[in-house]
């Protein structure tokens, strides 16, 4: 996918998770708002050109090691 392609899935999945909690159904809003995070942590890589992995649990580490790289985690946080 692209760019835009991820932030749109992002802004669907959080419409759908807030509309979720609206009719009291939470169980499905927490799935639906980790979808977007990790659908908006592949908009960031792909922004920078960065290796996509397929396995949620790789893409949250390459991110956090590309921003980290970039200085832009504060220490001790």
């Amino acid at each position: 996918m692209r760019y835009k392609e991820y932030l749109e899935k992002a802004r669907i999945l959080a419409r759908e998770a807030k509309i979720d909690i609206l009719h009291a159904c939470y169980n499905k809003p927490t799935s639906a708002l980790w979808f977007a995070v990790e659908a908006l942590f592949r908009a960031l890589l792909n922004q920078y050109r960065q290796p996509i992995p397929w396995r949620s649990g790789t893409v949250i580490t390459r991110v956090f090691s590309f921003v980290k790289s970039y200085g832009l985690l504060m220490r001790g946080v």
